[in-house]
């Protein structure tokens, strides 16, 4: 099946994509971000419907180059390298202290440098920025954070012990960066040997 044609109302077509726990959202060639699905948290954007089965433009979102989504938040990264989230902020997915969320509902994560990707999963989000560092923000139940202590983190802060990172990728409670040099560097939960270094204890440090 094809997704309903209102996508994008600029004609330009859809050039990004990305999935949630129950909701998908697209990015223009304009830069506008379209949403789908569940959105009884407001992963759909601010205003939105509890459940929308046609895609609808996130009001306040401009110049979105990439997306990252989590089970019921959303996250944009703009083109000035600054990220946008909106949704269920119970454990800071919003980059905020959990339950403030921003008027609108709309969140300009604070405290995060000019990014160049982003990933997002279940409750936390991380970005690499554009020093190669990465920086995430949200729920740290297993570590996925990285080597800092308690069960939130908002707003972001670094994952020590990560340099010349260009991707990031958040799994459900665990994350793995690819730096520059082509190794590889995991934290978080480990009990499924996600983190690739031949045990199961979770790993907090990378």
């Amino acid at each position: 099946i094809s997704v309903d044609s209102n996508v994008d109302d600029t004609g330009s077509g859809a050039v990004g994509i990305a999935a949630g726990g129950a909701h998908a959202c697209a990015i223009t060639g304009s830069g506008e971000v379209w949403c789908w699905g569940a959105g009884a948290s407001g992963q759909l954007g601010p205003g939105s419907k509890a459940l929308s089965a046609i895609p609808a433009k996130v009001a306040g979102v401009a110049g979105a180059v990439a997306l990252g989504l989590g089970e019921a938040h959303s996250c944009a990264l703009l083109g000035d390298g600054s990220v946008a989230c909106w949704g269920a902020d119970a454990s800071g997915e919003l980059g905020h202290v959990p339950g403030q969320r921003p008027a609108g509902g709309l969140a300009k994560v604070a405290g995060v440098p000019p990014a160049k990707s982003i990933s997002a999963a279940m409750h936390h989000t991380c970005v690499v920025s554009q020093g190669g560092e990465v920086w995430c923000w949200g729920f740290n139940g297993d570590g996925q954070l990285g080597n800092v202590a308690g069960g939130t983190r908002a707003p972001p802060g670094r994952v020590i012990g990560i340099s010349g990172a260009v991707a990031v990728t958040a799994g459900a409670w665990h994350g793995c960066a690819l730096r520059a040099d082509g190794t590889l560097m995991c934290w978080g939960d480990n009990g499924y040997g996600q983190l690739g270094n031949a045990q199961s204890a979770d790993a907090a440090t990378p």
